[in-house]
């Protein structure tokens, strides 16, 4: 394992709390600081699969967003993992709240992150993420559940 400064380790939390606000209040601005330009998003197969490119990751969160009323998410049991001084890995459970407009009951979902960061000359930026959902509450997506051991 590779020796970690606490300050990267901050910085990667951080990079993540910033996802969730710009989602949250589809700031285009924070969003787009985000990812690498050459990212690999997978938010599952209900929505549309692995998007390549941070251009394209950014329209598709711009597109899909303004659908809700609100947003919530909420992250925690952040872990990262340092592969050197300028790769990690990690995953964050997360727990996010979705409002309709439309007479349509709240949707919630609870799942996790797994995410590849990369070091670069902006700072942390997440190089790849997979969602995979342990659960979730009046959605009609197909998502990709989290495998359970021992069953």
């Amino acid at each position: 394992m590779a020796s970690v400064d606490p300050l990267d380790r901050q910085a990667i939390v951080d990079l993540l709390h910033a996802y969730c606000r710009g989602v949250d209040s589809i700031d285009e601005s924070i969003l787009s600081s985000i990812f690498t330009t050459d990212c690999v998003v997978d938010y599952g197969p209900g929505m549309g699969g692995p998007r390549q490119g941070a251009a394209s990751i950014l329209e598709g969160l711009l597109a899909g967003l303004p659908q809700f009323a609100a947003t919530h998410h909420q992250i925690s049991n952040v872990e990262i993992a340092f592969d050197d001084s300028d790769r990690a890995t990690g995953v964050t459970y997360v727990t996010a709240w979705h409002h309709f407009d439309d007479g349509r009951p709240d949707a919630v979902l609870m799942g996790q992150y797994h995410d590849r960061f990369q070091r670069t000359d902006a700072g942390w930026r997440i190089a790849e993420r997979v969602l995979m959902v342990a659960g979730q509450q009046n959605f009609d997506i197909a998502w990709r559940m989290i495998p359970r051991q021992g069953r």
